[in-house]
C-alpha cells in the first residue's frame, strides 16, 4: 500500500500536482512508519524533501532529506546514502550555502565511485562544474563538466550529456571562444532523443549574441535568423525579443 500510493505521489508530481503529490507521499510516510520499515521511510523522505523544494519549502526540503540520510547511514544504504548528499549539496548551493554545497557534493561522488555509480557521479559533477563557473573557477568547471560527458557517454545517458554539452557550450561562449561554443552545441543538436525546437532556438539566439559581441555581425545574423524562423514557426513569444536583434544586427552590418 505504502508503494503505491508513493508511486501515485511520483504521477502526481510528473503531472504537476505538487500538494496532491506531496499528501500521498505523506500517507506512505506515515504507513512505512507505522510497521517500522526504514527503506521505505527513508526513500519517502528524500522524495518528500524533493518535493518540498519544488514547493519553495527549502528548510523543510532539508529537514527531510537530513533525516533520510540518517536512517540510510544506519541501515547502510549506500547509493541511497550518496543521493540524499546529493540532493542535500543542491538544496545548500540553492540556499547560497556554497562551500557546504561543494562538501557534500564531495562526499555524495566519493560514494558513487566506491560504488561504480557512473550515472549519478555524472550529475553530481554537473552540479558541481556549474558552481565552479559561478565562481569564475572556468578551467575547474570545464574539467568538471568534460567529466561529466564522459560519465553519461558511459551509461548512455543521452539527456544528461546534452544538458552539459549546453552548459560546456555556455562557458565557451562566454569565453569567447566562439568556434568551440559552436561546435558543442552542434553535438547536442546532434542527440536526437533531447530537447525541443524551442531550446533550440534559444540556443541559436545566444549563440548569436556571442558573435554579435565578437562584431561577427554576418555570422550573428545567420544564427539569429535560424532562431526568428523555429520561434516564429511554433509561435512563441520569445520570437519578438529575437526580430528585434535581427533588426539590430542588420543595422550594424549596413552600417
Amino acid at each position: 500500500m505504502a508503494a503505491t500510493l508513493s508511486l501515485l505521489g511520483i504521477i502526481k508530481a510528473d503531472k504537476g500536482d505538487i500538494s496532491q503529490a506531496i499528501a500521498l507521499h505523506e500517507q506512505s510516510l506515515a504507513i512505512n512508519e507505522q510497521i517500522g520499515y526504514l527503506p521505505g521511510i527513508a526513500t519517502t523522505l528524500s522524495q518528500l524533501g524533493m518535493l518540498k523544494a519544488d514547493n519553495g519549502e527549502i528548510s523543510q526540503a532539508i529537514a527531510l532529506n537530513e533525516k533520510s540520510l540518517a536512517i540510510n547511514e544506519q541501515i547502510g544504504n549506500l547509493k541511497g546514502k550518496a543521493a540524499n548528499l546529493h540532493q542535500l549539496g543542491t538544496l545548500k548551493a540553492d540556499n547560497g550555502d556554497i562551500s557546504q554545497a561543494i562538501d557534500l557534493y564531495e562526499q555524495s561522488l566519493a560514494i558513487n565511485k566506491q560504488i561504480g555509480n557512473v550515472r549519478d557521479q555524472a550529475a553530481t559533477l554537473h552540479n558541481l562544474g556549474g558552481i565552479k563557473a559561478d565562481k569564475g573557477e572556468i578551467s575547474e568547471a570545464i574539467a568538471l563538466y568534460k567529466q561529466s560527458i564522459s560519465f553519461n557517454e558511459q551509461v548512455g545517458n543521452l539527456q544528461g550529456k546534452a544538458a552539459t554539452l549546453y552548459k560546456l557550450m555556455c562557458l565557451k561562449g562566454n569565453n569567447r571562444e566562439i568556434e568551440e561554443a559552436i561546435a558543442l552545441f552542434q553535438q547536442s543538436l546532434a542527440i536526437k532523443k533531447i530537447g525541443n525546437v524551442q531550446s533550440q532556438a534559444i540556443t541559436l539566439s545566444y549563440l548569436g549574441r556571442i558573435a554579435e559581441q565578437q562584431h561577427n555581425y554576418n555570422q550573428a545574423l545567420y544564427y539569429l535568423q535560424l532562431a526568428l524562423e523555429i520561434l516564429q514557426r511554433i509561435q512563441s513569444p520569445d520570437a519578438e525579443e529575437v526580430r528585434q536583434m535581427v533588426v539590430r544586427v542588420q543595422d550594424l552590418i549596413r552600417n
